[in-house]
């Protein structure tokens, strides 16, 4: 295992001992329907057959380190694969520098309504398929090393 392998586990390790997730809200089911007339409505982008996989940047909720790791992980490992990036972190807490950079699937939303679109309001990964859910990954301190591991192996 590389240097750099072994910093990364270290530092993780160090932040999810450190950060705590507050209770989850429990939402009601997701449909991709409402996500479909999200990016339809907001951003005048519709989702195709080709997109598989949504993963939302924020901030402010749960861990900030956890949010940073996931935002930096997910960009390194989804990037140009069929993923569409929805960043609601306005960058006080997340470096959103290399999302504003991306020139392709990537929308921001600082005014989220989260009223409306719960589904945005955390960190995670939203995997597709066939026009439906298959797989939703919500950001957790206690679980983001295995969370991380799920993205970066999935195929």
């Amino acid at each position: 295992m590389t240097k750099i392998k072994l910093l990364f586990i270290n530092i993780l390790a160090i932040t999810i001992i450190a950060c705590s997730t507050p209770k989850q809200k429990e939402y009601k089911y997701i449909e991709y329907e409402h996500i479909e007339t999200y990016f339809n409505k907001i951003h005048n982008f519709e989702l195709d057959n080709s997109i598989d996989k949504i993963v939302v940047i924020a901030e402010g909720n749960g861990c900030g380190n956890c949010n940073k790791i996931f935002a930096e992980k997910t960009l390194e490992e989804l990037e140009g694969k069929n993923t569409v990036f929805l960043v609601t972190a306005t960058g006080n807490y997340v470096n959103i520098k290399p999302f504003l950079n991306l020139e392709k699937d990537c929308f921001f939303d600082w005014e989220l309504n989260k009223n409306q679109y719960p589904e945005f309001e955390n960190s995670r990964v939203i995997y597709l398929k066939n026009n439906n859910i298959d797989t939703i990954i919500i950001m957790q301190s206690e679980l983001l090393f295995e969370q991380l591991e799920y993205i970066e192996h999935r195929k």
